[in-house]
């Protein structure tokens, strides 16, 4: 599996601890960028779209002959166990599915 970029949890949703998650569709082009985004859906609010697609965006996947088209991600941000305050914002972890 291709290692994906930290995503930037929605600030706001953080510091209420409030954890969400966002439905993404993309193409990868054949050098392995993505492009052609498209938000499927977020919950609870668009902010986890928002961080979704950046984090898509700045996706590296390998190199292939064909790229790929419609693929489809579901990015979830959950807050990690409290252990002090002035802890990093959290990884996100970043879980492909398909239809």
């Amino acid at each position: 599996a291709t290692p994906m970029p930290t995503g930037q949890f929605p600030p706001q949703f953080q510091r209420r601890a409030i954890e969400g998650w966002a439905i993404v569709q993309y193409d990868i082009a054949p050098w392995g960028a993505t492009g052609n985004m498209k938000l499927l859906l977020a919950e609870p609010a668009a902010a986890f779209g928002d961080s979704a697609l950046s984090l898509v965006r700045q996706a590296k996947f390998p190199a292939s002959s064909t790229g790929a088209a419609a693929c489809v991600m579901r990015v979830r941000f959950n807050m990690p166990a409290l252990e002090a305050e002035t802890s990093p914002p959290p990884a996100v972890p970043v879980i492909p599915i398909g239809f």
